[in-house]
């Protein structure tokens, strides 16, 4: 009964397999016993400590929960004035993958535009000013992890990996 934190159902055991009230005494005060020595231990591997918040539970899903295969990409011969015109403008994006056909490259960041003269955005592929050293998730990760590499990074998008391939990105947000 200590083990599981339930010393009432042994109580009750020792009550009714015995058939005898001599034994309920001693019976409740070996699990009152049982149960300090115990402490905050249990057999089982699903009871827990404390009872965690709906953000806690998440951190064990799987990234898939929070995997968008829908989010924006840019092909690395796409110029940075074509991607400032379309995404950064047009669709209010400041980061974005740049992925070749499956194969992921870096993270475009439009706060790096401003070092490439604006003259010669017209002919700049955006892999000019790419990030490689962005932090990269994997597909079997838990949520946790994906957060956990977000924080340590300090960005709020991850791209996830499948092997080599580009599968699609978690943010903070949807975590």
């Amino acid at each position: 009964g200590a083990g599981y934190h339930t010393p009432i159902a042994a109580i009750v055991f020792v009550a009714e397999s015995t058939g005898r009230p001599g034994f309920v005494v001693p019976g409740l005060i070996a699990a009152a016993s049982a149960q300090l020595v115990m402490g905050r231990s249990s057999v089982s591997i699903y009871q827990r400590a404390a009872r965690g918040g709906h953000l806690e539970r998440r951190f064990g899903l799987p990234v898939t929960a929070a995997l968008r295969v829908d989010a924006a990409t840019v092909a690395p011969d796409l110029t940075i004035a074509e991607f400032y015109d379309h995404y950064a403008l047009q669709g209010r994006l400041r980061v974005v993958p740049v992925v070749d056909y499956t194969a992921y490259l870096g993270m475009v960041h439009v706060a790096d535009l401003t070092g490439v003269d604006r003259e010669s955005w017209g002919r700049t592929p955006v892999t000019a000013v790419m990030r490689t050293d962005a932090p990269v998730g994997e597909l079997r990760w838990t949520l946790g992890q994906a957060l956990a590499a977000l924080e340590a990074a300090d960005v709020d998008r991850l791209p996830v990996l499948d092997g080599e391939a580009y599968v699609g990105i978690v943010t903070t947000g949807e975590i």
